[in-house]
C-alpha cells in the first residue's frame, strides 16, 4: 500500500498547484464522499437510501479522523471482495487511466474552477 501512496504523492504533486495542496484533508473528505457516492450511484443505490445513512452517521458524534479512514480502508476491500474486483488490478487500471495527459488538463481545470469540490474561483488566493 505505500508505494501506492507515494505514487499518488508523485501524481498529486503533478497535477495540482501549490494551493490545491494547501487546502488539507477537508478537501480529501470531500472528494472521496463523492467518489464513494458514484460507486453507490452505480451501485443503484437510491438517494434516499443514501440520506438515511447520511441522517445516521450524522446523529452521532464525530470520530476519530485516522479511525475513520482505517474503517473506510477496510471497507473498500471488503467492497472489493465482495464485487469480485482484485484491489491492485482495479488500482493499477484507475492509476494508468489518470496518467492521460488530456485527463490530467481536464482534472487541473475542474479543480482550478471548484467544480469538484465546491469551492469557487475567488477561493483562490
Amino acid at each position: 500500500m505505500k508505494s501506492w501512496q507515494d505514487r499518488i504523492r508523485r501524481w498529486h504533486d503533478f497535477v495540482f498547484d501549490e494551493w490545491d495542496k494547501t487546502l488539507g484533508p477537508r478537501i480529501y473528505s470531500m472528494r472521496l464522499l463523492e467518489e464513494a457516492l458514484e460507486l453507490a450511484q452505480a451501485e443503484k443505490i437510491a438517494l434516499r437510501e443514501i440520506g438515511h445513512i447520511i441522517d445516521q452517521v450524522y446523529r452521532k458524534p464525530p470520530g476519530d479522523p485516522t479511525k475513520e479512514f482505517g474503517g473506510v480502508l477496510v471497507t473498500a476491500t471488503g467492497y472489493t471482495n465482495q464485487a469480485g474486483l482484485d484491489m491492485e488490478a482495479t488500482f493499477e487500471a484507475e492509476f494508468a487511466r489518470i496518467q492521460d495527459p488530456a485527463l490530467i488538463e481536464r482534472i487541473r481545470f475542474r479543480n482550478y474552477r471548484g467544480d469538484k469540490i465546491g469551492l469557487r474561483p475567488q477561493d483562490r488566493k
